[in-house]
This record gives C-alpha cells, structure tokens and sequence, in this order.
C-alpha cells in the first residue's frame, strides 16, 4: 500500500499515517542508507530503544511513522545547533600538545 508523501511534516494527517513495525533492513531503505550505517546509528545513541525500535532478542523492529521522522529530524537539528557551539570561532581552542620554543631573546 504506497502512500502519496506530504509536501511538509507540518502537512501530514497524523490520523491518516498508521505506524508499523519494520525491520532493520527496510528502515535502512526508507532512510536512503545502508544497513550498517542503520546499525551504527543503533549503537550510538541516534535511534533509541523504546522510543524508535524495539528489540527482542536479536530481533529488531522500528516503529516506522511521520512521529519517527520527526523526532530524527528534530535530533539532527539539535546535533547541528551543539556542532556550531563547538565551533565557536570566540572561544580559543586549547592545544596542550604544542612544543614551545625555548630561545632565550635576552641577550
């Protein structure tokens, strides 16, 4: 059953979009990427259990609907927001490993 997508998430029918429960493989393909990269976003901490997949034993399952795309988007916005404050070009970054020089100019 093919679903026309909303044009924005602001846009969907939240009645209209049932969730269902998908496999690793098949979020992986919704997503636009590979099978790994769907693991490693697994094993660290991007999708989390109970809230985007659930897992019982080795079998995972993701809760595939317009609320797991919005809470994804609303995680990488927040990963963009924290990577420009570390960023700051304001704060000088520390570099501990820098040899100093030990030319004496007192002469």
């Amino acid at each position: 059953m093919d679903r026309e997508p909303p044009a924005s998430l602001e846009d969907m029918d939240l009645e209209q979009y049932k969730p269902e429960l998908i496999t690793i493989e098949e979020f992986a393909k919704h997503m636009g990427v590979s099978r790994t990269t769907a693991f490693d976003w697994k094993k660290h901490g991007r999708v989390k259990p109970g809230r985007d997949f659930i897992q019982i034993g080795r079998t995972i399952r993701f809760v595939w609907g317009p609320e797991l795309l919005k809470r994804l988007l609303e995680d990488s916005l927040q990963a963009e927001e924290q990577a420009i404050i570390d960023k700051n070009p304001l704060r000088k970054p520390k570099n501990n490993n820098r040899v100093r020089s030990s030319i004496d100019f007192d002469y």
